[in-house]
């Protein structure tokens, strides 16, 4: 039992390394003063889910945050991910008084995939002020999948 338990997390970290290895990502580059980050990579492969796990990985600190799910979703996958309440500072009118801005942030997150792309939408909606929508593109093109990751501010 030993041996199978160790023989079985030794295939599984070879796995994600190699995985890890088939990632090659290019520098962020901002744009639009600031309110847009976009950032390429290219997988060495023809597998959706590999290059999900793997882009995953690379970006697990922001994209637990987010939310996200640690393997690639089906096509049609929804999930809103509630946060807690968070006082804004302000005073808004309601019925001739003012009261706290209490916002009810959360996160927003679809997937569409066909057999050559994923593409997942994740928003973060504060309530407050402005916020985020991310967008991960995956597309098959030959023996590679060209990862496409655009951060804005809105």
């Amino acid at each position: 039992m030993k041996k199978w338990l160790i023989t079985a997390l030794f295939v599984f970290s070879a796995q994600h390394a190699l995985a890890a290895e088939n990632l090659s990502c290019q520098k962020s580059k901002t744009t639009h003063g600031g309110l847009e980050i976009t950032q390429q990579c290219t997988f060495q492969g023809t597998s959706l889910n590999a290059a999900y796990q793997a882009f995953y990985r690379f970006k697990k600190d922001d994209w637990m945050d987010m939310g996200l799910p640690a393997q690639l979703p089906k096509n049609g996958y929804v999930h809103k991910h509630a946060l807690p309440k968070v006082d804004c500072g302000s005073v808004v009118q309601k019925d001739g008084s003012s009261i706290p801005h209490i916002a009810e942030p959360r996160y927003e997150t679809t997937v569409k995939r066909t057999a050559q792309l994923a593409i997942v939408h994740s928003k973060y909606v504060y309530g407050c002020a402005d916020g985020d929508i991310h967008e991960i593109r995956f597309q098959r093109k030959g023996k590679v999948i060209q990862i496409i990751h655009k951060n804005q501010t809105t």
